[in-house]
């Protein structure tokens, strides 16, 4: 059975503009990988030096303490492992309402079973892993007012 596809031009724009944040902070360059990829971005250079890393990006509408632990399909992890054993490294980054937090792919906490229930799709439901965002991100705070001033917030930086 086919998997639909649920992310819409306002789901790409999204993670287009956190990408530009990111990148703005850290001086990257970067390439979009194609769609149905497992990751998202690719990072070719970051301060003007050399390196390669994937981003998978993501975009939630509640605030990062509305929840103890980000879940992520074992999909993703397993993609992110594949990649670590090549010498690659993989992250998440996530914008939450009010903040913006990157993680270690494979530094999640703990496996199990979960998903999504809003779209009574069975398929949402699948092995998943638990991030303890205190624990696993590197959180930056932001308001829509200081996003538009990035660098005076504390630096997101790419975590071990």
């Amino acid at each position: 059975m086919s998997r639909p596809i649920y992310e819409t031009l306002d789901h790409i724009n999204g993670e287009v503009d956190v990408m530009k944040e990111y990148a703005r902070l850290k001086d990257l360059t970067y390439q979009k990988l194609p769609k149905l990829s497992h990751f998202d971005y690719v990072v070719l250079s970051c301060e003007g030096e050399p390196c390669c890393y994937m981003v998978e990006i993501k975009i939630r509408e509640c605030s990062v303490d509305s929840f103890r632990n980000y879940m992520l399909s074992m999909k993703k992890i397993e993609a992110a492992k594949h990649l670590e054993a090549a010498g690659f490294k993989a992250y998440i980054l996530v914008r939450w309402s009010d903040a913006t937090g990157m993680a270690r792919m494979i530094n999640y906490s703990y496996e199990g079973v979960g998903g999504r229930n809003d779209r009574n799709d069975p398929q949402d439901i699948e092995p998943v892993a638990y991030f303890d965002i205190k624990k696993s991100f590197a959180v930056r705070r932001q308001t829509n007012a200081t996003r538009q001033n990035a660098s005076r917030q504390p630096e997101l930086t790419v975590c071990e």
